[in-house]
This record gives C-alpha cells, structure tokens and sequence, in this order.
C-alpha cells in the first residue's frame, strides 16, 4: 500500500492531490517517529593545544524528534490555510481557494505541525527512540480523535476567493493507519478541463464520449473500464490520421493485407513518424500497452496503463490543437497580405 507522503508527492500541486486523486483508495500513515542529529553549543572551555591555551565550544550532540512525514502530511492536509490559485469549477477559470479548517492559532499549527518538542543524549537513544515513537503513535491518535472524531470521518471545507464564495467539500476517512477519500463536492470529474480543452479538435462525438466516461471512470478508481475506452479513443484516432495521410498522398500503403484488417498497433507504426516525437520514440512499450487484452490484465495493471494513455492522447491532442491554431493564424496572415496587396495596387 502506498504512503501517505509518497503519493502527495505524485501531485504536482496540494490541491491536484485533493481534488483529483481517486476515491476510495486507501493510503497509508507511518506513525514512527524520524529523527534528525542536531547540536548544541553550552558555553565554552580551556584547553592546551600544542602548548597553547585555547577556547574551545562545549558542544553538545543530541537527536531531535520529528514526526513522521506520513503524519506531518495528513496535519498539513488539514490545518494548513493553503490559499492557492487553482481551477475552480463554477468561476471556471483559476482563482484564490483556501481552506476554512486551517486552524488560525499560528502557535498551535507550529506545535502541531513541525516536531516532536524535547532531545535525547545519544547514550540514551535506544531507549528514548522506543519511548518517541510510542510517544509519536500517541500524537497521532490524539490528532485522529480531535478531528476526526468518533466516526472518524472528516469533511475538509475549502471555498473558492470570488464573491459568490463558492463551497468545496472533501470527505476523508480513516482506519486505524490508513485514510482514504469517501467523497468530494464537486466531483473529480468537475476538476478536469481536458473536454473544454480539447473540445475544438475532439470533433468525433464518440471520442468526447469516452473521454468523458474514461475521465469518470478513472477519477473513481474503476481502471479496467477508463482503461477501455481510452484505448477506443487512440483506436479512433490512428484511424483517422492514416485516412488523412493516404487521401493527402502523405503516405502510401501496397501491402497485400487490406487495410481494414490490420490490428490499431499495426496500422500506428505505419503513422508514428507524422504523430509527435514523443510517441514515435516510445512506440514500443506503447505498441504492448495497446496491443494487451482487457482480460489479461489486473486492476493494477490498468491504473498504469490509463495513465501512460491518457498522456499519450493528450500529446496528440495537445499536437492537432496546435496544427489547428497555426491554420488559424496563416489563415489570418494570408488574408492580411492579400487585403495589403490589393490596396498597394488601387493606389498604383
């Protein structure tokens, strides 16, 4: 089971984490107390060195005690005020969202958050290190009961800087060391932006559609079945672009095998060089990522693959809405020109 910490880490943002990581899926909280060395200095003594008299520090070496950076992530996810600019679904545009439990009390949060108050000597530290982590799992449980309460269930209250002050919530649930999100409002779905994105050059309805259901899917942890319809996706879109290459004379195909009956791998290394570098030079792993049948693989398995796909058709998006912003402006530019031209010749 992955850490708490570790799969903050995958978000490049705080709220990526809170508003798009799947429900239900559990991660886990490591209560052990970490240590850190640290030093002190306690005045000062004489000594002889080389036959001089010299000041030396009296320096005094100890271990500091922190909490786990599993728990310190948890409290960070529910007292830290984060006011951060991100997309907010009925603004839709990016805009201040803060969240409404941070505790204000700044001594609190620093007591809270940073360490574990008090040192050992080392000669102690086995026996202290035993007596910090009881102590650590102690905090936590303590922690676990003031905010989570009986049920141990929590709502994480966030609303966006607008005037209309928009609500989000986040519900959270822990079990015995682990939490997972039971629910959110909005959806997870209402965070992703790729439809509105990519909406200009998603002209096939059936593509929108199972973007939409893959989104849907994946952003509740069903894999398996984003993982199909991201594949129905790439399928379309390999077609599409080898009928363009052939009817633009781009490329040609004499092979004996109808084209028709060639599998959606084979038909992608015949167009990887026209699509973007990126595909061409992983056309390989991808080829097996497609070319894998639903049965064979494990739920696992899927979350990967959806997400090395979903990326992999966002490049291709992301390379047709340049192409088409680019026709945009040499379209614009040539009528510019022509506009220019047909001026500079009424005056001649």
């Amino acid at each position: 089971m992955e850490s708490l910490s570790k799969a903050r880490k995958e978000y490049p943002r705080f709220f990526d984490f809170l508003f798009k990581s799947p429900l239900y899926k559990k991660y886990y909280i490591n209560t052990e107390v970490m240590t850190r060395p640290d030093q002190e200095t306690f005045g000062y003594n004489y000594q002889f060195i080389d036959g001089v008299e010299e000041k030396v520090p009296d320096i005094v070496h100890f271990t500091t005690y922190l909490d786990n950076i599993d728990f310190y992530t948890l409290k960070a996810i529910i007292l830290h005020p984060y006011e951060q600019d991100y997309y907010c679904p009925f603004c839709k545009k990016e805009i201040g969202i803060r969240n409404k439990n941070a505790v204000e009390n700044s001594d609190y949060l620093k007591r809270e958050i940073d360490t574990i108050d008090n040192f050992s000597l080392r000669e102690h530290e086995d026996y202290i290190d035993e007596l910090k982590s009881k102590e650590s799992k102690d905090r936590y449980d303590r922690f676990i009961e003031e905010f989570f309460g009986s049920n141990h269930t929590l709502n994480l209250e966030l609303e966006c800087n607008s005037k209309y002050k928009h609500q989000f919530v986040v519900s959270l649930k822990v079990e015995d060391n682990k939490i997972l999100k039971i629910g959110q409002y909005p959806s997870i779905y209402m965070f992703d932006t790729s439809l509105d994105k990519y909406k200009k050059v998603l002209k096939d309805k059936k593509n929108k559609t199972d973007l939409r259901k893959a989104i849907e899917l994946g952003s509740s942890g069903y894999f398996v079945g984003a993982y199909t319809h991201l594949r129905r996706i790439f399928e379309r879109i390999v077609n599409g672009e080898l009928d363009r290459l052939i009817s633009g004379n781009y490329i040609t195909y004499s092979d004996e095998t109808p084209i028709n009956n060639l599998s959606t791998v084979d038909k992608a290394k015949l167009i990887m060089e026209y699509l973007p570098k990126h595909l061409n030079d992983i056309r390989a792993p991808l080829y097996s990522v497609l070319s894998e049948g639903i049965h064979k693989l494990e739920e696992k398995e899927c979350e990967k693959y959806y997400n090395y796909l979903l990326e992999a058709i966002t490049i291709i998006l992301e390379q047709q809405l340049e192409m088409r912003e680019r026709e945009i402006k040499e379209d614009e530019n040539k009528r510019k020109i022509n506009k220019a031209n047909s001026e500079i010749h009424m005056k001649s």
